[in-house]
């Protein structure tokens, strides 16, 4: 990871100390959907491909989330990602949707 790339995750984690965020790399290289919201710890929401659903704290997510100690406290099996994103959704608010459209929009930028 070059310097320039340290700062922006820094700048991306740090970005999570208000409001939750998806990450777009794990989204990218996995279909996962990781949320997190905290900074350097807190909580996350991880959704997999295959629509198992986990949820719980993390820490030391320093330089970035993917690099984080997570310890799960909830998990569920929903039929399909977008079942489980649905019940987030339901269940959370905008507030991932907007998460989901911010991550979205880095991956398009990206490619």
């Amino acid at each position: 990871m070059t310097k320039g790339e340290f700062k922006a995750w820094l700048a991306h984690t740090k970005g999570s100390e208000h409001q939750w965020q998806m990450d777009p790399i794990q989204f990218t290289n996995h279909k996962t959907m990781l949320f997190y919201h905290g900074g350097v710890r807190g909580l996350f929401i991880e959704i997999d491909r295959d629509g198992k659903f986990f949820s719980g704290t993390y820490e030391d997510a320093l330089p970035h989330i993917g690099k984080a100690c997570f310890k799960v406290s909830f998990s569920k099996q929903f039929p399909s990602q977008r079942d489980a994103m649905l019940r987030l959704i339901e269940v959370g608010g905008i507030a991932f949707v907007r998460a989901k459209q911010a991550a979205e929009q880095i991956i398009a930028r990206a490619n």
